[in-house]
């Protein structure tokens, strides 16, 4: 946030210390005491039903003075060019402006989880051009207070696991338009989660809860593994080649979103990446399927 190009002078920057117990606020604390445009602020327990991100989303911008609401994470790597890029999206009627986020390559598996990501973010900005409303991202995400005011803020939204989404979808219903941007002078990085599949199972959580229309292709290829293993019992030649047109469709596509975004030294990546995908799409619908609640930094939903 401290090498954003934006003027500092006309940047807030409020960091919310939700109960750490890490030491967050003493290093925040030491970081920002130059840095007078940059506020630690304590969350408090929610007097609603509101909690979790929610609850500190609401109580940071029930603080905020600016028009515009910019949303990162505490693990998120943002491009200097980020605030005047995504305030640039923000014309006419616009009330909700969404980024581009990938994993950091740390790591093979996170390199195939950033492909996938930059994946659905490409499709997602595909069906922006043609008015068609997805879903959105809340570490890398702006709305104008217009908006937020107008839907009635958090507090008049049903709660929900992915409040993203709940905000995103609340001021589209609203009348405002939207913009989802897929350039690398937005695009964030972030590390991995330390628990892959109970971060999946939030999301496909919150999908279902909120109806979302990216189900239907999160399911589609959710089944596409055992449609492959079914077939290849049943006709090997049939079933090899239902596989090889999955997995080079899988590459090409990855290929092309790598290329638009300007990281194509990754698509080295690209085989393991057409694999993993078919693979751990249907194992995020068996974990969704276990039963149990779910837990999401140490907060139980």
């Amino acid at each position: 946030m401290a090498n954003l190009s934006y003027p500092k002078e006309q940047l807030e920057v409020l960091i919310g210390d939700d109960n750490s117990t890490d030491g967050t606020a003493n290093i925040v604390t030491s970081f920002i005491r130059d840095k007078p445009y940059m506020r630690l602020i304590s969350i408090h327990e929610s007097t609603s039903e509101l909690k979790g991100k929610t609850n500190v989303l609401v109580q940071l911008i029930k603080q905020a003075t600016g028009e515009y609401f910019f949303f990162t994470d505490a693990d998120i790597t943002l491009p200097i060019s980020w605030t005047e890029t995504m305030l640039s999206a923000f014309e006419q009627n616009v009330g909700v402006v969404v980024g581009s986020t990938t994993t950091k390559p740390v790591s093979v598996f996170a390199r195939c989880q950033g492909i996938e990501w930059l994946n659905v973010l490409n499709f997602i900005e595909f069906c922006g051009r043609f008015n068609i409303p997805t879903t959105g991202m809340g570490n890398n995400m702006a709305i104008s207070r217009s908006a937020y005011e107008a839907v009635g803020g958090y507090e008049k939204i049903p709660f929900s696991i992915v409040e993203d989404y709940a905000l995103y979808n609340a001021i589209v219903e609203e009348g405002f338009d939207f913009r989802h941007l897929y350039c690398k002078e937005i695009l964030a990085f972030t590390e991995p989660p330390e628990n892959y599949f109970r971060q999946r199972k939030r999301w496909v959580t919150g999908g279902v809860q909120s109806r979302s229309p990216l189900l239907i292709a999160a399911f589609a290829q959710a089944f596409l593994f055992p449609i492959i293993c079914t077939v290849l019992l049943t006709n090997l030649i049939i079933g090899q080649l239902l596989l090889f047109v999955a997995l080079s469709l899988n590459m090409l596509i990855g290929f092309l979103s790598l290329r638009k975004i300007g990281l194509t030294k990754w698509a080295i990546y690209l085989p393991v990446y057409s694999v993993y995908v078919i693979i751990f799409w249907f194992l995020q619908l068996i974990n969704f399927m276990l039963p149990g609640g779910l837990n999401w930094k140490d907060r139980k939903y």
